[in-house]
């Protein structure tokens, strides 16, 4: 999701995101420029972005936006073509179905090389 800052931020100001525990968070400015984490810090248990002291924020153009995203990863025992997905572990947040994605990681188990000598 995405939640637009406050307009003229300035040093040691916190910002409240609309929820929390969080796995993601990166601030833009209104031209897609990637704001330096250098310029602030997140809590991502109580989603609260604080901007630092001293903030230099000239490059960038505001109300910058903050990027931000919840993540569970749980083991799928089926999938159906028709995108029915059937856990194994129920999931920990509730999702927004417009803002809300799925995508998958493959385990591999233990990969080793191997180096033969003929």
């Amino acid at each position: 999701q995405q939640f637009t800052m406050p307009d003229n931020l300035t040093a040691g100001q916190q910002v409240i995101l609309p929820r929390g525990d969080l796995s993601y968070v990166d601030l833009f400015d209104q031209n897609g420029k990637y704001v330096d984490k250098q310029w602030y810090s997140v809590d991502l248990e109580n989603g609260i972005i604080t901007m630092s002291d001293p903030l230099d924020l000239s490059a960038y153009t505001q109300p910058l936006i903050a990027y931000h995203r919840r993540e569970d990863m749980r083991l799928l025992s089926d999938v159906q073509i028709d995108g029915t997905l059937k856990l194994i572990q129920p999931i920990e947040h509730d999702y927004d179905t417009d803002y809300t994605y799925v995508s998958s990681a493959l385990l591999m188990g233990d990969l080793y090389a191997f180096l033969l000598y003929l």
